[in-house]
């Protein structure tokens, strides 16, 4: 067992990850039932716990639609903010110590999350030219950028589009491509009526190159790419050739039969 100072912050931060995920639905019932309460007894409640009570359901969906912390993270502003409102009315030796533990478990939560933090050292982040920006990224992602790149130059050299599926809607930008499909972001299962629509529009786009991302989606195999969209993967890989890529396996990297070289 890992017993340092680093392995304790990092089990209490995954408390307060966990306490955050029940905070967001605890909190939307219960205030949402006070709500209604104080209004039977004829009182008022202040506006911003209200607001929050009730846009709490819908931004904790979002957050347990992954329940990761990126997710929760962006859950969880009615949460804070409607925590905020109930401190505001308690007096003020309650009030600053609560929203400073607020503050204090929110620093160690997302943290480690903050790409300024993850670089703080070193050797863990390298500069990348994007658009003329000068940007710090991990060094596995400048890997990527450079991967992409790669190909743009040996199969996309002349503006061609391509198809970077089911994450990486970044990479059009990167490349300054218009995306040859309409589902940018395609990680839910489709109708095969809109797949096919989709593979018509690839016919028409003619990609150059295809990179599938071949992952599990929240650990779940029904939610790799190939079971999602069937269609649209069994096309890719009919009409593309693969491309040998040692570096990570689940990238499945394919150029169009088209394409020479």
């Amino acid at each position: 067992a890992d017993f340092s100072p680093g392995a304790y912050a990092e089990g209490i931060r995954q408390v307060l990850i966990g306490l955050f995920f029940v905070a967001a639905v605890a909190f939307a019932v219960l205030f949402i039932i006070w709500v209604f309460y104080q209004k039977i007894r004829g009182k008022q409640t202040p506006p911003a716990i209200i607001a929050a009570a009730f846009l709490m359901l819908p931004y904790a969906h979002h957050a347990y639609s992954s329940s990761d912390v990126s997710h929760l993270a962006q859950g969880i502003f009615p949460l804070l903010i409607g925590f905020l409102a109930l401190f505001y009315s308690l007096p003020s030796k309650i009030k600053w110590p609560l929203s400073l533990t607020l503050c204090l478990a929110s620093l160690l939560i997302m943290l480690p999350q903050h790409p300024g933090w993850q670089c703080r050292g070193s050797s863990r982040c390298v500069n990348v030219e994007i658009s003329q920006d000068n940007l710090k990224v991990r060094q596995e992602t400048a890997r990527d950028i450079e991967l992409l790149r790669h190909l743009a130059r040996q199969y996309a050299s002349q503006g061609e589009t391509f198809i970077a599926v089911p994450v990486w809607p970044g990479a059009y930008a990167l490349l300054e491509r218009k995306s040859p499909i309409w589902e940018i972001f395609p990680l839910l299962p489709q109708s095969k009526a809109f797949e096919e629509t989709e593979i018509e529009r690839i016919k028409q786009a003619r990609p150059a190159f295809a990179v599938i991302i071949d992952f599990p989606l929240r650990g779940r195999d029904e939610l790799r790419y190939k079971n999602t969209h069937p269609l649209t993967n069994k096309f890719i890989q009919d009409n593309f050739e693969r491309i040998p890529y040692a570096r990570k396996p689940e990238y499945q990297i394919y150029k169009a039969k088209w394409i020479s070289g």
